[in-house]
């Protein structure tokens, strides 16, 4: 019977086993003693059988047991230092943590002013301060939450259990990380254990997903809000934000679009997210550059870093808006201050926007760069409202010229021009039209003489599509070239002759409707143009008061008393059709509709403009029967969205401010020298746009009626000193739009009465018929003032008497 029960109960575990022939207690048994075993069980009675079976069974169950217990036995005593090693850390930050509450306990009762708020109050409020400047503190507080569950979950299996310190620490981890409630345990006990220490440990994954989710937001917020820096180098930069942002990154973008582009960074006060909306609803082209935007105070030097200023190739610096003029300047002195601190940028030019001229000279010693430019841009557009109200259409040709969507001025040098004559250049160049020469000693012409001649170290100025047609010497020309474009420069000379159409040789009557600070410039430069004893009648609803205060400051601060100018005051709402029709509309010269600087928003500005433009076309309308209006008038707006409605009343001479503003500073943060040019042109001390009927040149009439080329015109306009530079478009009204130096020179085009030419004429010159046009610039009073802005382009052509 013992033989029997040893062979079956090996039998037993091998058929438990599922296993004939496997391991059983390190002895191998052979397949045919199971099968003998197993035949003789199947022998035995049924009640035997059974009991053998059991017996068989328990003694198995023991032989496992103790071989298990001698296995635990093992691993225990292998594992055992690992439990007390984690156990006495755990008693030295116990240790440390009482050490910190018996220090808070000591300063809390040497506070004599915090016992009444209790020593857990006091706790609390010590914790808020720890948590508030500590990094990382949600991180720390889980850990030591996890800590305290993982030693009171294995302290307490192991008293109540009996199980080992580290087999206990462990299946205390286990519940924490993957909570299932005690499951694993088999005794009641254990299972409490486990269940409590399962709940804390899904409270303490809670709160590291929402620490995890809140740091995970920050850094998206953070990216979101552009905190980091701009790791770039030779990029261009913008300080501030006003609303000529959008068209000044669109100009340098067309600028840039060409070559492969370039990175601009915008440092705005406004959050990232808002001025990138507000670009993507403006629907500015970026074309093959990169705008990145940051949010912060250009005044400190930290924010200037986020944009790398350092290593900046352009930084232009604007004005802030909603402000005075005089504070305006006064935060832009702050930021040059700042960046001459820190001496940024290393190797880069800087455009500072200005609003009053005074503070120019005081930007210019501020900055330590030495190609910084000043741009007083509130003048510069003054200047061009009123010479687009010296002649119908000049505005749309200042739009031409002014910007990098077509041609603009560019200064180069260029080899082998000594000896030419300066007409002789003109022709001698292709892709680009050749407006003024800059010598190297000496004031800058614009334009020269035709007669002048080079000696070659003269740079020019030309009106180009780009850089990369800009010539460099006139070498690349072949000799056929060359003889035939000396052919066409000596046509005949006529002289200074030069047929008008007219001119104003008496006072005139100025309109003003509107109100802003800009108004100060107009006047200041109408001064110079009208005749004396003209009249300016400004109506708007502003005080009277007020309006002569600004006015007085106006002449003081530009040091000028208004010598050919009457002002007249008349008040009235701006929509108001009875208060304008007392306006003497059509005999006024000139009109100026001014941006409403009461109008809370530049829509709501522009929607008072275009109004009052519809009230002022009607009126004329019905006091005219229908018949040309006399008058030329210039409308101030300041969105892009006000083009359309201008357009559609037949306004071509609108100013866009804040358009204008914008192309200037890209112009002259993409090209300094030309900065040069641009106040030539504006201070009007030298040469003027004009806008010109072919019948003025005597020399292209002869072959009008079978076509023309550019060639034949720039040739006609050169024989009495002025120089072509475009003219309007086939088929085009008298106010363009208008080809500015055009690509097909030797192309011969149809000719009819709406044509006209687009020319820089020179101030000097005097017309020797009347008419019905405009005479050019020029000073008409014997006892003149000093005009500030000559006084800059004179500045600009002798830098060296600065």
């Amino acid at each position: 019977q013992l033989l029997y029960t040893a062979v079956l109960s090996t039998a037993v575990a091998l058929h438990e086993n599922g296993d004939n022939g496997t391991c059983f207690q390190g002895q191998k048994v052979p397949s045919s003693a199971a099968d003998v075993a197993l035949d003789l069980l199947l022998r035995l009675p049924k009640a035997e059988r059974q009991r053998v079976i059991e017996t068989a069974s328990r003694d198995a169950a023991q032989n496992g047991l103790a071989l298990g217990e001698d296995n635990s036995s093992e691993e225990e005593s292998d594992t055992e230092w690992v439990g007390k090693t984690f156990l006495t850390c755990c008693v030295a930050v116990a240790v440390y943590f009482v050490y910190v509450l018996y220090e808070e306990w000591g300063r809390y009762a040497a506070s004599q002013g915090c016992k009444h708020h209790g020593f857990s109050g006091y706790l609390m409020y010590r914790f808020s301060c720890w948590y508030a400047w500590t990094p990382g503190a949600s991180g720390i507080i889980l850990c030591i939450l996890s800590l305290a569950l993982l030693l009171f979950g294995g302290l307490a299996l192991r008293v109540l259990t009996g199980e080992p310190v580290s087999s206990a620490l462990w299946e205390a981890w286990i519940w924490i990380a993957a909570p299932d409630g005690g499951n694993s345990q088999e005794t009641p006990i254990g299972r409490c254990v486990g269940l409590v220490v399962s709940m804390g440990g899904m409270m303490i994954f809670a709160m590291l997903m929402s620490v995890v989710s809140a740091k995970l937001e920050e850094m998206l917020q953070g990216l979101r809000e552009g905190s980091g820096p701009v790791i770039e180098h030779h990029h261009c930069v913008i300080l501030g934000w006003n609303p000529m942002v959008p068209t000044l990154i669109e100009e340098l973008c067309y600028a840039a679009e060409h070559g492969e582009g370039m990175v601009i960074a915008l440092l705005s006060p406004n959050p990232k997210a808002e001025v990138e909306t507000t670009l993507q609803e403006l629907e500015v082209n970026f074309r093959n550059s990169t705008v990145v935007v940051r949010c912060g105070d250009r005044s400190k030097p930290e924010d200037l870093a986020k944009v790398a200023v350092e290593n900046a190739a352009n930084v232009v610096v604007l004005s802030k808006p909603g402000v005075s003029r005089e504070d305006s300047d006064a935060r832009t002195s702050n930021v040059l201050l700042t960046m001459r601190t820190m001496g940024w940028p290393r190797n880069g030019s800087v455009v500072v926007q200005c609003q009053l001229s005074r503070n120019r000279r005081l930007f210019q010693n501020i900055c330590t760069s030495p190609s910084t430019q000043v741009l007083v841009t509130s003048d510069f557009v003054c200047q061009l409202m009123v010479q687009s109200s010296q002649q119908a259409g000049i505005a749309s040709v200042v739009k031409s010229i002014f910007g990098f969507e077509g041609s603009e001025f560019y200064i180069t040098h260029m080899k082998g021009t000594a000896g030419l004559t300066f007409r002789e250049m003109m022709f001698a160049v292709q892709g680009c039209v050749v407006c003024g020469l800059v010598p190297a000693k000496g004031p800058m012409q614009l334009p020269p003489p035709m007669d002048r001649e080079l000696v070659g170290d003269e740079q020019l100025i030309v009106l180009a599509e780009d850089e990369l047609s800009l010539p460099r010497s006139l070498s690349d020309l072949s000799g056929d070239v060359l003889e035939a474009r000396h052919a066409k420069s000596r046509s005949p000379r006529w002289g200074p002759k030069r047929m008008f159409s007219g001119s104003y040789h008496n006072a005139e009557t100025i309109l003003v409707i509107g109100w802003n600070e800009n108004i100060g410039a107009i006047l200041f430069k109408m001064d110079f143009v009208v005749r004396q004893s003209s009249r300016v009648i400004i109506y708007s609803p502003k005080p009277v008061a007020d309006r002569e205060e600004f006015l007085e400051n106006a002449q003081r601060r530009r040091n000028h008393k208004y010598g050919n100018l009457t002002i007249e005051h008349q008040t009235g709402e701006l929509g108001a059709r009875f208060a304008l029709e007392e306006l003497p509309l059509e005999s006024a010269s000139k009109l100026f509709i001014l941006a409403d600087e009461s109008a809370e928003t530049s829509r709501e500005a522009d929607g008072h403009t275009v109004a009052v433009i519809l009230q002022v076309l009607d009126i004329l309308a019905e006091r005219t029967r229908g018949g040309k209006r006399g008058c030329v008038i210039v409308p101030q707006i300041l969105e892009l969205e006000s083009h359309n409605a201008c357009m559609q009343l037949g306004i071509q001479d609108f100013i866009d401010t804040n358009m204008l503003a914008a192309r200037i500073i890209a112009l002259v943060s993409h090209n300094p020298e030309v900065s040069s040019v641009i106040c030539e042109i504006l201070a009007g001390t030298q040469c003027q746009f004009r806008i010109c009927e072919l019948h003025e040149y005597p020399h292209a009439t002869r072959s009008s009626s079978l076509g023309v080329t550019f060639d034949e015109v720039a040739a006609a306009a050169a024989s009495v000193g002025d120089i072509a530079l475009g003219w309007s478009e086939p088929e085009a009204g008298l106010s363009g739009p208008w080809q500015m130096n055009p690509t097909e020179r030797d192309v011969r085009r149809p000719w009819t009465a709406e044509s006209r030419i687009v020319s820089l004429r020179p101030v000097k010159a005097e017309p020797l018929e009347s008419g019905s046009g405009v005479q050019p610039l020029e000073d008409t009073r014997a006892n003149h003032k000093i005009n500030p802005l000559a006084c800059a382009a004179h500045l600009w052509r002798n830098p060296s008497k600065v």
